[in-house]
C-alpha cells in the first residue's frame, strides 16, 4: 500500500532536515566541501544562488531516480567522475568514470546540489586514461578503497597535482599571484604492495542484533561481510585480499577474518579491525603485524628509529619517506647563521628528529597530548638533544608556543 502525500511529504522534509543538519555540522567542522567549487564552476553561481534562495539544494529533483546518459566533464578531488544533469541544476558524482567517457548513471542519493551516482553502462570509454590491464585488485570498480587503478601512474601523479593546487586555489584566501606554483608530485617507488596499515570492518549481522546471538542454535553459520565499504551502496563488502596492502598485512588478514567470524556471537556491535605491519623491534628488518591498538610498531627511517603506539598515525608508505627527506633537505637554505626548524602537526617527531642534526634547535607542535610523549620518547631513542615538543595549537605557534620569532624558522 502506497503512502499518501501527507506522508511522503512529511518523511521528504525529514530527509532534507537531516540532510542540512549534517551538511551544517561537517561545514562547521571542516570547511565548505571541495566539491561545493565544482558545483558553483560548472552549474554557475547564478543558477546555485537561485537554488538556495528557494531552499531547494538537497530536493530529489530530476533525473533522480531515473536512467541517463551523460558526459564526464572532470573528476572531483575525492576522485570521483562529474557530469552536469540535463536539466543543469545539479551535479552527479560518478566513482570509477572519467573525464571525456560517456556513461549511463543512476542517480540514487541527494547531497547538496549533487546526486551520488552508479554506473550502469560504459558507453564510451576514454581509451587515453582508462587502461584496465593496470588493474590488480579483483574488487576494483566496487570497493571503495581506490579510484585510479586503471589509470597509468604518470597520469595519477598529475591529478594528485591537480588536486592540490585546485585546494590551494579554493581555500588559501591568497591572491593568485602569491600562490606558487605546484610542483609535479613525487611518485612512489612501491605502487602496491606499499601500505602498512589497513582497517577492515565489519557490522553485526541483523540476526545478532535482534538477539545477541544468545537463542541461535550453536551450529547454525552466520554470513558476515568482512572488509571494506562498497563504493555506491555503503555495505561492507567481503574482502580476503588487499593489494595495496603489504604481504604481510595480507596473511594477517586471513587470520583475523577467521577470529572474528569464530567468535562473531561474542560482540555486541561492528568493529574496525586494525592491522599495522611493524617491525619487529627498532633495530630489526623482519616485520610483524600488530592488531592492538595500544600496542608498539617500530619504525626506522635511514639510522633514526620510531616507536609509536599502533593506534596513532604514522606514514603509512615506507618506500617513499626516504624520498621526501631528501627533497626537505635539499630545500634546505645554507647555513651562514643559526637556524631554527618547527615542525607543525608533528605526531610522533617524524621530520623534527629525522632533520633535528641540520639545525641549531628544532621544536614540534602538536594538539595531541600523546603524540607528543610519543616525539619527545624517540627524541630520547635516538640521542636527538636539540629538540623540544609542545602541546598546543600549531596555528598559534609564534604567539603562545615558540619564542624564536618568525623570520629566525625554517617550517
Amino acid at each position: 500500500m502506497r503512502p499518501d502525500s501527507r506522508t511522503v511529504t512529511k518523511r521528504d522534509r525529514k530527509r532534507i532536515h537531516n540532510l542540512q543538519k549534517a551538511y551544517q555540522k561537517q561545514v562547521s567542522k571542516h570547511g565548505e566541501p571541495p566539491i561545493l567549487f565544482d558545483i558553483l564552476d560548472l552549474i554557475g553561481k547564478s543558477r546555485v544562488d537561485e537554488i538556495l534562495s528557494k531552499n531547494q539544494e538537497f530536493e530529489r529533483v530530476p533525473p533522480f531516480g531515473q536512467e541517463i546518459t551523460v558526459k564526464i566533464e572532470r573528476l572531483s578531488s575525492h576522485g570521483d567522475g562529474l557530469a552536469l544533469t540535463p536539466q543543469g541544476d545539479r551535479l552527479l558524482a560518478v566513482p570509477f568514470a572519467l573525464p571525456g567517457e560517456v556513461v549511463r548513471v543512476l542517480p540514487y542519493a541527494s547531497e547538496r546540489l549533487y546526486f551520488k551516482s552508479r554506473i550502469l553502462e560504459l558507453l564510451e570509454p576514454n581509451l587515453t586514461m582508462r587502461d584496465p590491464s593496470l588493474v590488480q585488485c579483483r574488487y576494483f570498480g566496487q570497493c571503495g578503497g581506490c579510484q585510479y587503478q586503471m589509470i597509468p601512474y604518470a597520469q595519477q601523479l598529475e591529478i594528485k597535482r591537480e588536486v592540490v593546487r585546485r585546494a590551494y586555489a579554493n581555500y588559501s584566501r591568497l591572491d593568485a599571484s602569491l600562490v606558487p606554483d605546484v610542483l609535479p608530485t613525487m611518485g612512489s617507488p612501491e605502487t602496491m604492495h606499499y601500505r602498512t596499515k589497513l582497517t577492515p570492518h565489519f557490522d553485526l549481522p541483523a540476526v545478532l542484533r535482534r538477539t545477541h546471538g544468545t537463542d541461535l542454535p550453536v551450529d547454525m553459520s552466520v554470513s558476515v561481510p568482512i572488509g571494506f565499504d562498497n563504493a555506491t551502496t555503503g555495505r561492507v563488502m567481503d574482502i580476503e585480499e588487499c593489494p595495496i596492502g603489504t604481504h604481510v598485512l595480507n596473511e594477517a588478514m586471513t587470520h583475523e577474518r577467521q577470529r572474528v567470524r569464530d567468535s562473531i556471537r561474542s560482540y555486541k556491535n561492528g568493529a574496525t579491525l586494525l592491522l599495522r605491519d611493524s617491525l619487529c623491534s627498532a633495530d630489526s628488518d623482519a616485520s610483524t603485524v600488530v592488531t592492538d591498538h595500544k600496542a608498539t610498531v617500530h619504525e626506522r627511517v635511514g639510522g633514526t628509529t620510531f616507536s609509536t603506539p599502533a593506534g596513532a598515525f604514522f606514514q603509512n608508505n615506507r618506500s617513499i619517506i626516504p624520498l621526501v627527506m631528501d627533497y626537505v633537505k635539499s630545500q634546505l637554505p645554507s647555513k651562514s647563521s643559526p637556524q631554527y626548524l618547527v615542525d607543525t602537526y608533528c605526531g610522533s617527531g617524524l621530520f623534527a628528529i629525522c632533520l633535528a642534526p641540520l639545525f641549531d634547535q628544532v621544536a614540534g607542535v602538536e594538539i595531541s597530548t600523546s603524540s607528543i610523549e610519543c616525539a619527545k620518547a624517540n627524541a630520547k631513542q635516538n640521542n636527538v638533544q636539540n629538540a623540544t615538543f609542545l602541546a598546543g595549537e600549531a596555528e598559534r605557534i609564534f604567539s603562545v608556543c615558540i619564542v624564536w620569532t618568525m623570520h629566525m624558522t625554517y617550517r
